[in-house]
């Protein structure tokens, strides 16, 4: 009985300093996309994007594209992380006799990306 209990309060322990150090790091990292989508980069003008990201963080690379890429670590499997830099945006082209805004808008984007 006593081993049992010495090995769950181990366990527990472990568990509780494995679990603190993942919680932190999850935490950087939520706060670093919280930074990212807070940009303001509407389409046509990512470069607002990805020079914030390479000013505040090290490692990134622009291609002849203007897109970022990282790579951190090595081995298999390989993994692919992607996404889209710019916001919506969306432009005035008419504005009614009552008042009212007609919008369309900017870029070729999907507005149902999945």
């Amino acid at each position: 009985m006593k081993c049992s209990s010495s090995i769950s309060a181990i366990s527990a322990s472990l568990f509780s300093i494995l679990f603190a150090t993942s919680l932190h790091a999850q935490e950087s990292e939520l706060a670093a996309l919280a930074s990212w989508i807070a940009i303001d980069a509407p389409t046509g003008h990512e470069h607002l994007a990805t020079e914030a990201i390479q000013d505040e963080y090290a490692g990134w690379d622009r291609d002849s594209y203007g897109n970022l890429t990282k790579v951190v670590g090595g081995g298999e499997p390989r993994r692919v992380v992607a996404c889209a830099l710019d916001s919506y945006s969306y432009a005035v082209s008419q504005i009614t006799d009552e008042g009212y805004l007609r919008l369309h808008r900017i870029g070729r984007g999907s507005s149902h990306p999945l």
